[in-house]
């Protein structure tokens, strides 16, 4: 029963979420609807006294922690990402390990105690660098109040064109702008 109902999990055109709620009728259909009944109810009550905002400032940090959890103000994939990685490894380690002993080919051996947790270490350690640069970001914009996109600076004052003239005391030729002339001091 349990491989009929992975089957047909994995296969067919419809969404994974359709599939499971279909199999889940089909298996146990009351037990399926009382959950989604309880589970409707819940994301109800969550939304009505978990996830307002003001709830985030609740003297009683179970519900602020709820509240901080349940709006991503708090990520906790890092812990799960880690706690998987260590579960994964581990097991592929114990797995190769007594595949040794049960008469198994010494390829398995090899597979499960170093291949397998050195590609799952690269896969987990790409998760992470992703996961740190979302905490990174929010760390960024934290400090710079919220803002979406930094103020644009004020645009230099640009000096006006130099506009050359000869003083009619001694001939030189310099800028009006200074209105004096820079070889005999002789005012415009």
């Amino acid at each position: 029963m349990s491989n009929d109902i992975l089957g047909s999990l994995m296969g067919g055109s419809l969404g994974t979420v359709t599939q499971f709620m279909l199999v889940m009728l089909r298996s146990g259909g009351t037990l399926a609807i009382i959950a989604l009944i309880c589970a409707v109810a819940a994301v109800v009550v969550a939304h009505i006294f978990v996830l307002p905002e003001n709830k985030a400032r609740d003297p009683n940090p179970i519900i602020a922690t709820l509240h901080n959890i349940l709006s991503f103000k708090i990520l906790t994939l890092d812990k799960i990402l880690k706690a998987l990685f260590i579960l994964l490894a581990a097991f592929s380690v114990l797995f190769g390990v007594l595949s040794l002993f049960a008469g198994m080919p010494f390829v398995f051996f090899l597979v499960f105690l170093i291949v397998i947790p050195v590609s799952l270490r690269i896969k987990y350690e790409l998760m992470m660098l992703l996961y740190r640069l979302v905490q990174h970001t929010k760390e960024i914009n934290k400090k710079l109040g919220g803002a979406a996109e930094p103020e644009a600076p004020e645009a230099p004052s640009v000096p006006a064109a130099p506009r050359m003239i000869f003083c009619t005391q001694c001939g030189t030729q310099f800028d009006a702008n200074q209105g004096v002339c820079p070889n005999c001091g002789t005012r415009l």
